[in-house]
């Protein structure tokens, strides 16, 4: 069986004065048994930094992309407790305070990928025999350091997020 889900995604990204991101998302997950899923989901937003001081890095995007291996725990007739352990590819981007005009344009943008654990525990309520409405909120990790190449090092060490969309 083939899941295609459209959907919503609210993430906090855990960085100081980052406002949380809304966005689209969309997910595929294959059931390789009537209880096991792999699944990919991919979502992508752009962020705007507040109360920081002028000449310091004031916009980002962040793309985070889940591998997944959910299981699906039948509670109820048409309810399932979905719980979900995988990776993720985390994708910041942002712009450099400061930059001269008519710098290249890739000078100017800069981005930052790091590659964590990611979890999941969520619902699913079928409305019909082929359509359903899924609910859930993922914890991922997150690198911690102090590396220049990152949009800000103050950053805790996880993301959380929500999300729900029709299946």
């Amino acid at each position: 069986t083939v899941e295609v889900n459209a959907g919503v995604r609210v993430s906090d990204v855990g960085i100081k004065n980052f406002s949380s991101v809304t966005s689209p998302t969309g997910l595929l997950g294959l059931y390789l048994h009537r209880k096991f899923a792999v699944e990919t989901e991919i979502s992508s937003a752009n962020g705007r930094v507040t109360n920081v001081p002028v000449g310091t890095r004031t916009l980002s995007s962040y793309t985070p992309i889940h591998l997944r291996g959910v299981f699906s725990i039948p509670v109820q007739e048409q309810v399932e407790l979905l719980i979900g352990l995988g990776g993720v590819r985390n994708e910041q981007r942002w712009v450099e305070p400061n930059t001269p005009l008519g710098a290249n344009s890739s000078q100017k943008e800069k981005k930052f990928n790091e590659f964590s654990w990611a979890s999941l525990i969520g619902a699913r309520l079928g409305l019909t025999d082929n359509v359903a409405f899924r609910a859930a909120v993922t914890l991922d990790g997150s690198q911690f350091d102090n590396s220049t190449n990152r949009l800000f090092s103050s950053k805790r060490s996880t993301n959380l997020g929500g999300q729900f969309g029709v299946s």
